[in-house]
């Protein structure tokens, strides 16, 4: 295979975009009943996921927009008109006779009457698919309590679309609500109390209260962490306690020397002053104090955490980031992420991924343990939809192959075009990656059999692209008449072969050398045309055959 790729590139080959309206080659048949039935597979695949459906409109609106995305198996949608006699239109879904049932509608290609050349969609069909519905009751979720900033997850695992769940709340100030088919997301905005309504339909809601409350300081449960600082440097610290106020606080160390402090609206500032180590004091009364650690270090002993820079990221696009850290273990490192629905997020050992998952923008928070914060956005957009250029039908040889260029728009750096033939008659691969500009190329190799496959590409979110090839038998030339020719003289001759590839490439042998010159001028479809010019009076014999070991043929030219 490595040899034939090697060779297809020594040459430059050029296609046309012809194929043959035929439903079989040799023992392989395509009728157009394969294509209904990868229709019926296709639907059945489509309206039974998710574990069954809230209602038939959502398996309806499933069905529509996978059909519009995925044309490989002979099914068309829309306006597409039918290229060969075995496929099949999908026209639309809709409702039947009972609430677990759709009727398909499809039409057939077929030859319009007394045309054997035309092909149109046929009379309209139909069949019924069984749907899966759930039967799913909505059950009573419990009041909740959250305190100001917490954001709390309720788990309700709804098998409905993302869409079909409305939320309604008497003060849109007090909590924020999003939500997806299986989670609910509430966080606590200022003090105050709540109903919130989630509806899934005409009859089907739930209604509970969400209460916001301040959080209450428990010092029996208060620590304070190890707080690092520079030597001649200065570090805050921050107590993240609500109701905090330090009007009756008091801070103090053991070893003043070292480190000396202050205290702040939201904790208290340590300053630095020579390396090593002592106990700091929060007092927060006469009875209630709170120790905590304090080290002093040389500036290059300090953990940090490297900045990371603004992402944009496509939607459905997943990306890696190396989070890079100083004198820190990056299995300690936490990540907070402000919309998880708007972008995914996992940090494993210093490895963080992206996934897009809706347009918006996230701000992502990396820290650990007493080591400074880092903050970045990231925006998901939906870029401009891929789309891999058209690809003509192709006419291969037996043992032969052949390249051809292609080009993917709104390429994705990274992506990957994939290609795959229906059948094992030909080998097809990518020959090259994409590159930036979204140019590329795809090899065909046929392996021996004569026949047809249909070879779809498929790229990222871009529409399939199909197309046929067709393998046919190594071409025989047809005999020759010997020619005669006046000195001088510039004639033409066709020479005729069984089969119709336009790529073939012709071999002259001359004889004798001086007396004629022959030259192709052309390669059409059966045939390939030559010039003849007669150089000086005598006899040649001449012979002519193809680079796919065609049996030659020999004619004599005479120069009178």
């Amino acid at each position: 295979m490595k040899k034939i790729l090697a060779f297809l590139g020594s040459f430059s080959l050029i296609t046309s975009g012809s194929s043959l309206a035929v439903s079989c080659y040799g023992d392989i048949n395509y009728p157009w009943e394969v294509a209904v039935n990868n229709l019926k597979v296709k639907t059945k695949e489509i309206t039974n996921i998710n574990n069954g459906w809230r209602k038939l409109g959502n398996a309806i609106s499933a069905l529509n927009t996978q059909m519009e995305s995925d044309h490989s198996k002979g099914v068309f949608v829309g306006d597409e008109q039918p290229t060969n006699d075995f496929q099949v239109l999908y026209v639309n879904a809709e409702t039947f006779e009972s609430r677990d049932e759709l009727r398909i509608y499809y039409r057939v290609s077929d030859y319009e009457k007394g045309d054997h050349k035309n092909l149109v969609w046929g009379e309209l069909q139909s069949f019924t698919q069984e749907v899966k519905i759930n039967s799913f009751q909505i059950s009573v979720i419990e009041d909740q309590k959250i305190t100001l900033g917490e954001t709390k997850v309720l788990n309700i695992n709804l098998n409905v679309f993302e869409e079909d769940i409305t939320l309604g709340m008497d003060d849109a100030e007090i909590i924020e609500v999003s939500n997806s088919s299986e989670q609910l997301f509430i966080t606590g905005l200022k003090k105050g109390e709540t109903p919130l309504t989630l509806n899934f339909g005409v009859d089907d809601k739930v209604t509970f209260n969400v209460q916001v409350v301040d959080r209450v300081i428990d010092w029996e449960q208060v620590e304070i962490s190890d707080q690092v600082v520079e030597v001649n440097s200065q570090k805050e610290a921050n107590l993240h306690l609500n109701n905090w106020s330090n009007k009756y606080t008091k801070l103090s160390f053991a070893d003043k020397d070292l480190v000396t402090g202050e205290l702040t609206e939201t904790g208290f500032i340590i300053y630095g002053h020579v390396r090593g180590e002592t106990t700091g004091f929060l007092h927060i009364d006469e009875n209630r104090v709170v120790p905590f650690n304090v080290f002093v270090i040389p500036s290059s002993l300090i953990p940090e955490i490297f900045s990371i820079s603004n992402q944009k990221i496509n939607l459905g696009e997943t990306k890696k980031i190396t989070v890079r850290t100083k004198n820190l273990d990056p299995k300690l490192l936490i990540i907070q992420n402000e919309k998880p629905l708007t972008v995914k997020t996992t940090l494993n050992n210093g490895e963080l991924t992206l996934f897009g998952s809706r347009d918006g923008t996230s701000e992502i928070v990396i820290f650990a343990h007493d080591v400074a914060p880092v903050k970045f956005t990231v925006t998901v957009y939906n870029q401009d939809k891929p789309e891999i250029s058209k690809q003509s039908d192709y006419v291969a040889i037996v043992g032969g192959g052949l390249t051809r260029s292609l080009n993917v728009s709104n390429h994705i750096l990274g992506t990957e075009l994939k290609i795959k033939a229906s059948n094992s008659l030909i080998d097809v691969r990518v020959v090259a990656q994409i590159h930036e500009n979204g140019n590329g190329s795809i090899g065909i190799v046929a392996n021996g059999q004569v026949g047809r496959t249909l070879v779809t590409l498929t790229y990222n979110r871009a529409e399939n692209v199909t197309f046929w090839v067709t393998v046919v038998e190594i071409p025989e030339i047809l005999p020759i008449e010997n020619v005669a020719i006046a000195l001088g003289e510039v004639t033409r001759l066709e020479v005729n072969f069984t089969t119709g590839p336009s790529f073939l490439i012709f071999k002259v042998e001359l004889e004798v050398e001086g007396i004629v010159e022959v030259a192709k001028i052309s390669t059409s479809s059966a045939k390939g045309n030559f010039e003849i010019t007669a150089l000086k009076v005598g006899e040649v014999n001449v012979t002519i055959t193809t680079r796919y070991n065609t049996k030659p043929r020999t004619f004599k030219i005479t120069v009178i």
